[in-house]
């Protein structure tokens, strides 16, 4: 086998920039990281990191009251008291090793495998970056409040209908968009603000299932109208092209998203959305995003680092970085009684057609 021990610094940089520049063309999540502490953001950076190092700490800060003074009010002793609220980001290393097929170890061949694994690396990395924000801004259905209770919850939870849970999600309760517009209105009751998306507009973000939109391109008719009228111009329009981030469509201010599936694990074709199949239909949860759903750390580059062993019969890279995700809650109460939420996402519980 040719040499290919890396000698300089400058090519294993190289490698380590390739793969994170492919990361970031390709993910869905990375397009909707924000710069630096935009606040406006769906995935906000923070600056600020505790001594230990592995921490990261999001700041917070709703205002309890929201009246405006008059002409001629006495300012002094008026100041609004703002709820300072952080939520922490635990950054922990995620790692892949890719070696040589044991076919190659016994012949002459002129594959050029740092290539090779390179492709392989960047789709690795993008596919766990990707997982890692899903894992954490998904809810379990153990943990989903029922219409009724939902008022006091942490979680911001809409259902489709009248349905009052998700044991009670039936046939007649299919995603639509009148019903996208109602669990908007009722996301931004409980206070969750629109955020800046790619191309610098402002609005919301619906991850659903494939079968979500099946649906709704089949079987709602006042979508179907929007869509045909609306589709000659949005062809060439920043938002529905160029990157991971490529919404299927919009609606009242939403834009819908198809859910990523985790074929680089596993070759399976389950969501990462919650979702149970019935007979002739399916329950779905879809994710509703708005600024500041999710926060990102990120402590470490990117590491590259390959190595031959076995009396120069085996060639071995492994990749490796530091980061992690959190979903911010807010402290909407006192010290005396706090009242957690969260702070920037919701979950939209609904039906579709299944597609088998």
């Amino acid at each position: 086998m040719t040499n290919v021990v890396i000698n300089s610094t400058s090519e294993v940089r190289l490698y380590e920039d390739k793969i994170i520049t492919q990361r970031e063309e390709n993910s869905f999540w990375w397009p909707l990281v924000g710069e630096v502490s935009d606040a406006n953001s769906i995935v906000y950076r923070p600056d600020e990191m505790y001594k230990n190092g592995r921490y990261w700490t999001v700041p917070l800060a709703k205002a309890v009251t929201t009246a405006a003074l008059e002409d001629g009010d006495t300012y002094e002793g008026q100041g609004q008291k703002s709820i300072i609220s952080t939520t922490d980001i635990e950054v922990n290393e995620r790692g892949q090793v890719f070696g040589g097929q044991d076919t190659f170890e016994e012949v002459k061949t002129i594959l050029n495998l740092r290539e090779r694994h390179y492709q392989e690396a960047a789709s690795w990395a993008t596919w766990d970056f990707d997982y890692k924000a899903y894992s954490t801004v998904k809810l379990a259905l153990g943990s989903l409040p029922t219409k009724a209770n939902r008022a006091a919850s942490q979680y911001n939870v809409e259902y489709a209908g009248d349905a009052q849970s998700w044991d009670a999600l039936t046939q007649d309760h299919k995603i639509s968009g009148r019903g996208i517009s109602r669990m908007k209105k009722y996301m931004q009751k409980r206070g969750i603000r629109p955020a800046r998306l790619p191309g610098g507009k402002m609005g919301y973000v619906l991850i659903v299932p494939t079968e979500a939109t099946y649906t709704l391109r089949n079987e709602d008719n006042d979508y179907k109208e929007a869509l045909y009228s609306v589709l000659p111009r949005s062809q060439d329009h920043v938002l529905f092209a160029g990157n991971g981030f490529n919404p299927w469509g919009a609606w009242d201010g939403v834009l819908i998203v198809e859910d990523l599936r985790p074929v680089y694990a596993s070759g399976s074709n389950d969501t990462l959305l919650n979702t149970e199949y019935l007979t002739g239909y399916m329950k779905a949860q879809g994710i509703f995003l708005g600024a500041q759903a999710l926060a990102y750390a990120a402590w470490s580059r990117l590491v590259w680092y390959e190595r031959i062993w076995d009396h120069n019969r085996k060639f071995e890279i492994s990749i490796s970085r530091m980061f992690g995700f959190a979903k911010p809650v807010i402290n909407l109460g006192t010290l005396d009684s706090a009242t957690n939420r969260d702070y920037g996402v919701g979950y939209y519980n609904f039906t579709a057609d299944r597609v088998d």
